[in-house]
């Protein structure tokens, strides 16, 4: 369902992927490209389709993003779902080089030293 090559060229090869704040299946700390790969795959699979718009970004610093960001999933079976996420993301020599997710705003903000 994704181009995940395509989206993996834009990672460092030694990323670290942290969704361990999350409460779903894919929760933890991935690290490596390959690794990252796999939770994409495993989170991607019980989807028919999904899709996830960026609502803001607030620049931190020369190499610190944070992202806010709406989901919208559609279930094998029809179930629709919505969910609001947000992300601190780092960057070095242009790749992301981490990413840690949210799921309040303030406390990816607050991760960075910024209050809203």
């Amino acid at each position: 369902m994704g181009d995940w090559d395509a989206a993996l060229s834009y990672v460092a090869p030694d990323v670290k992927w942290d969704t361990s704040r999350q409460l779903n299946e894919t929760r933890g700390i991935y690290e490596t490209r390959e690794g990252v790969r796999r939770v994409w795959e495993r989170f991607a699979e019980p989807w028919e389709s999904w899709r996830i718009e960026i609502d803001e970004f607030v620049q931190v610093g020369e190499d610190t993003v944070v992202s806010r960001g709406t989901g919208y999933f559609r279930g094998r079976d029809g179930i629709e779902v919505t969910a609001r996420q947000s992300g601190v993301w780092t960057f070095r020599d242009g790749a992301v080089s981490e990413f840690t997710s949210y799921d309040d705003h303030q406390e990816a903000l607050e991760a960075t030293g910024l209050r809203e």
